[in-house]
Order: structure tokens, then C-alpha cells, then sequence
């Protein structure tokens, strides 16, 4: 390599020092710290990523709104209950939507 000669990385900042901008700092408070509301909503954002996603067969769906199965996939055609997701031939319903929408009733 030739003498002089600037290693840079793929983002374009010198090897060694990383490339800082002002848009890197936190802006939540003067000094660049977060404060207490957000760190707890940021932590509550992840633990509500990170819970496990429990999927509901349509039998289940129907069993927790007392209506039938074929009521279950009606409602699905028409909108009043939020829509299957598919994994492979299978039909199923996030535990979470279903949830919500007996809260909103």
C-alpha cells in the first residue's frame, strides 16, 4: 500500500475511527441521556416482541367468540374479525388480534 494511502471502510469512515454524526446522539435530554418514561416504554416495546406468538385454529377462535366454525370463517370473509394468516394449507389467527377485538366489543 502506498504511503499516505486512507483504509476505509464500506461506510466510508477511516479504519479504526468510526464515523460519528450529530444525528447518532440521543436527543431525549439536553446531555444526550433517555430519559426514565423512555427507557420503560422502550423496554416495554420489547418485551412485548419478544412474548410468544400463540396462533389459534379456527375451532379455538370459535370457542373463545361462542359462535361456530363456520360463523368464524364468515366473519373473516366479511371483515368483523380480523383475517387468518396462512402457513402453508393451514389457517390461523394471532391470539393477540382476537384478543384486541373482544376488548374493543
Amino acid at each position: 500500500m502506498a504511503a499516505g494511502a486512507k483504509i476505509l471502510t464500506t461506510n466510508g469512515a477511516r479504519q479504526g475511527k468510526p464515523r460519528t454524526c450529530d444525528n447518532c446522539k440521543p436527543r431525549d435530554t439536553p446531555g444526550g441521556e433517555l430519559s426514565t418514561e423512555t427507557v420503560q416504554l422502550i423496554v416495554k416495546g420489547i418485551v412485548a416482541a419478544l412474548a410468544p406468538l400463540e396462533l389459534l385454529r379456527d375451532n379455538a377462535v370459535a370457542a373463545k367468540l361462542n359462535i361456530g366454525k363456520s360463523t368464524v370463517w364468515q366473519w373473516a370473509a366479511e371483515g368483523r374479525i380480523p383475517q387468518p394468516v396462512h402457513i402453508g394449507k393451514a389457517a390461523f389467527w394471532k391470539s393477540t388480534d382476537i384478543n384486541r377485538m373482544i376488548q374493543e366489543l
